[in-house]
């Protein structure tokens, strides 16, 4: 119960920061310049892929990023989700 309770909390947190980021109220980190190249790779796999686009989950492997990663960077870098580039 407390450990669901701390989990709770930090998602709480977590929430937060994204809605201040998204709002413009928080700016964000620069990405790195091996997450930036990585994210370019990704963007230019959906472009590829367009008629069938990978899942999430399948181009965060493929670029070696986990999920979290790849929508933070598609956020920060195209004001987008990975979604939203292929349509």
């Amino acid at each position: 119960m407390y450990l669901e309770g701390k989990v709770l909390e930090l998602l709480a947190l977590l929430l937060g920061q994204e809605a201040e980021i998204y709002m413009g109220s928080r700016t964000q980190k620069p990405l790195k310049s091996g997450t930036l190249e990585r994210i370019l790779y990704a963007r230019d796999l959906l472009l590829q892929q367009m008629d069938n686009p990978p899942s999430i989950a399948k181009l965060a492997r493929l670029v070696k990023l986990n999920e979290y990663a790849l929508k933070r960077g598609f956020l920060y870098d195209f004001k987008s989700s990975g979604d939203k580039v292929c349509s």
